[in-house]
């Protein structure tokens, strides 16, 4: 059916994605961060272009003989009923997982946006100047909220159109130094949108949680994009 026909579609894109990180190992990481973006939004597609793009319709004129054989066998065909079974349990577990998994999503984006609504937003201080530098010296228009939280212990970046740079409350005690490696590294972040990277790579994950590639490729990529944004720092 359409959902066995995508995940194989899916398996075989990573499968390449894979092989291409083979052969071009040597590249940087933001590089090698490019092929696997572009093999997991492949994978996304799939789905889409099967449901949306229509099959080609052929009408076949069957002849009375064939008609006879087909009746004649469907006898024959009642005996992959167990088959039949195993795969709508198979269908059911994966259904199960997806639903799970998407649940799981959900609840991480509302805890997100549950802090930034219950954190303090920032319009004045060291920490709002040290942000405006960064944002006018390196040209980032993108608008960005700079906010502060007792319920995070480490520095949180997300958003799509409006981001938010949510920092924990202790912040308010860094020195400057400290404070613009911070926030340099949080807005390496927004500009290279490493949070939506990041939940399209979730979706696809959960599109395709029963093949071990995609786990395998989800586990390394949140070090690699630290990595990238601590090397090519603003």
């Amino acid at each position: 059916g359409l959902i066995m026909n995508v995940i194989w579609v899916g398996v075989l894109i990573l499968v390449i994605a894979g092989l291409l990180h083979l052969v071009f190992r040597k590249l940087s990481a933001a590089n090698l961060g490019l092929i696997w973006l572009a093999a997991l939004t492949a994978c996304l597609a799939v789905p889409l272009v099967k449901i949306f793009v229509p099959e080609l319709n052929l009408e076949i004129t069957v002849s009375e003989s064939a008609t006879r054989s087909v009746t004649d066998n469907s006898n024959s065909l009642s005996s992959t009923g167990e088959s039949v079974d195993l795969i709508s349990v198979l269908l059911l577990i994966y259904l199960a997982g997806l639903a799970g998994l998407l649940v799981l999503l959900g609840h991480s984006v509302y805890a997100l946006i549950r802090v930034s609504r219950e954190s303090r937003r920032v319009e004045k201080g060291p920490l709002r100047e040290q942000l405006d530098h960064l944002l006018t010296v390196n040209g980032i228009q993108m608008p960005v909220s700079l906010r502060l939280s007792d319920a995070v212990s480490t520095r949180v970046t997300w958003g799509v159109v409006r981001h938010q740079v949510v920092l924990p409350r202790a912040a308010l005690g860094w020195d400057s130094e400290l404070a613009g490696q911070a926030i340099s590294h949080e807005l390496g972040h927004i500009q290279r949108n490493d949070w939506l990277c990041q939940l399209l790579c979730r979706l696809a994950l959960i599109l395709y949680w029963p093949n071990p590639l995609a786990w395998y490729r989800n586990r390394g990529t949140p070090i690699a994009r630290e990595k990238v944004c601590d090397d090519a720092r603003i």
